[in-house]
C-alpha cells in the first residue's frame, strides 16, 4: 500500500501547537507504519535525512509550487503518484486526491469568531475546510467540541467523524535556545501569563482590562503576553498602551521551547481566555508543569481541562479580576502541583499516533 502524507508543516521553522502536533504525528507515524508500507511525503524543500531514515521505505516528493501549493502542485502530485490513502495533519485535502483521504481539522474558528479573520483569510478557510469536510474519507478531531461543529456547521455525517485528543506535542528545547534578559528578570515577580498568538479571537482585550482593576489591589503584579502578533494586534497594542499600568504589562513576541519552560515554571497561573478553540495546548503545557489555568468558559477548554482548572464567562470583566484576585490569595500545595501534572498524563501522544495509523492504514 501506498501512503502520501502532506509533510509540509515539518518545514515550518516558528511552529505553534498546530506545527508541533503536525511534526509528532508524522514523525510518529514513519516510525509505527509497517515497513512494508510505501510512503510518500510531499514537502516544498527536500526534508532532512534523520527524517526520511524513521521509515525504510519512505520517499520525499518535492512541489515546487510557491503558489497554489496544495491546490494546485499537490494535486498534481497525487494524481501522478496514485496512492491509495492521503493524509494530511493540519491543512487542506487538495482537488484532486484518493478516495481514502483522511484530514485532520482542529477547529472552526472563523465560523465562531468571523471578525478576528481578514476576508480573504475567512473565506478562504470557510471553503476549502468544508471542501476538505465533504472529500475526506475519514476527519480526525482533537475533540467532541470540533466534531460537534462540523456536525452543526456544515453538516458533515458524524460517522465518518473519528475524535482523537491530542498528546502534548513535544517541544524540544534547542541547544542555541537562549533566554531573553526580560524572561530572566521576570523571575523574581508575580506575573500571570499568556501564552499563544495574540489576535483579537483570544480575547486579551477582556484580560488587559481585568488585570487593571486586579492592579488596584496588587500593585506589584505584572501580566505577560508572549507570542507573535496575529489578525487585531493593532487593538491589543493600543490597548496595553491606553492602560494605566502599561508599564508592567510585559508584551514578548514569540518565545524559544526554553523561554517558555521558563515562564511556565514561575508563573502564578496560565491564562486561556479565548473566545472559540479547537482544543488548547496551553492548558496542558502549564498543567504538565503544575501551574493553574484560568480559562474562559467554551466546551473545548471544559473537555481537555476538565475539573482541573477554573473557568470564567468569557467576557465577564470583573469575574475575570476576581478569579485572577483568588488564584494570587491560594496557596499553591505539592498535592496541587502534582495533581495536575498527573493529569496530564492520560493525554500521551504515543496513543494518538496509534489511534490514527490505525485509520490511516485500514
Amino acid at each position: 500500500m501506498k501512503i502520501a502524507i502532506d509533510a509540509s508543516k515539518l518545514e515550518v521553522k516558528n511552529k505553534t501547537g498546530t506545527e508541533y502536533y503536525a511534526q509528532d504525528l508524522i514523525l510518529g507515524l514513519l516510525q509505527s507504519i509497517p515497513d512494508n508500507y510505501q510512503i510518500i511525503l510531499y514537502s516544498h524543500k527536500p526534508l532532512d535525512q534523520s527524517v526520511l531514515s524513521l521509515h525504510p521505505n519512505t520517499q520525499n516528493h518535492i512541489i515546487k509550487n510557491k503558489f497554489l501549493w496544495t491546490l494546485w502542485g499537490l494535486s498534481l502530485a497525487l494524481l501522478r503518484d496514485k496512492p491509495d490513502r492521503f493524509y494530511t495533519p493540519a491543512s487542506i485535502i487538495p482537488p484532486i486526491h484518493p478516495k481514502k483521504s483522511i484530514i485532520v481539522i482542529h477547529g472552526l474558528e472563523y465560523e465562531a469568531f468571523p471578525q478576528a479573520y481578514s476576508l480573504f483569510r475567512f473565506w478562504h478557510l470557510a471553503i476549502f475546510t468544508k471542501l476538505s469536510a465533504i472529500w475526506a474519507s475519514t476527519i480526525i478531531t482533537p475533540s467532541q467540541a470540533t466534531k460537534d461543529d462540523l456536525s452543526s456547521e456544515y453538516e458533515i455525517n458524524p460517522d465518518k467523524i473519528k475524535v482523537i485528543p491530542s498528546g502534548i506535542p513535544n517541544s524540544a528545547i534547542d541547544k542555541q535556545d537562549t533566554i531573553k534578559s526580560t524572561i530572566q528578570d521576570l523571575k523574581s515577580s508575580e506575573y500571570f501569563l499568556f501564552i499563544g498568538r495574540k489576535e483579537l479571537r483570544k480575547n486579551l482585550l477582556t484580560v488587559i482590562e481585568a488585570f487593571d482593576l486586579v492592579k488596584l489591589s496588587q500593585p506589584d503584579l505584572k501580566l505577560v503576553l508572549a507570542g507573535s502578533p496575529g489578525y487585531g494586534y493593532q487593538d491589543i497594542a493600543k490597548a496595553i498602551k491606553k492602560s494605566e499600568y502599561k508599564k508592567d504589562i510585559i508584551d514578548l513576541s514569540r518565545v524559544n521551547n526554553l523561554e517558555k519552560l521558563t515562564l511556565y515554571q514561575h508563573a502564578k497561573a496560565v491564562l486561556y481566555p479565548s473566545f472559540y478553540e479547537g482544543f488548547g495546548f496551553p492548558i496542558l503545557e502549564a498543567l504538565q508543569h503544575g501551574v493553574s489555568v484560568i480559562a474562559s468558559d467554551i466546551p473545548s477548554s471544559r473537555e481537555v481541562g476538565d475539573s482541573m482548572i477554573e473557568y470564567i464567562e468569557v467576557d465577564n470583566i470583573k469575574a475575570w479580576a476576581k478569579a485572577m484576585i483568588l488564584s494570587l490569595q491560594k496557596d499553591q500545595t505539592k498535592s496541587d502541583i502534582r495533581a495536575r501534572q498527573e493529569y496530564t498524563q492520560k493525554f500521551d501522544f504515543k496513543d494518538t499516533i496509534e489511534r490514527t495509523k490505525n485509520i490511516i492504514i485500514k
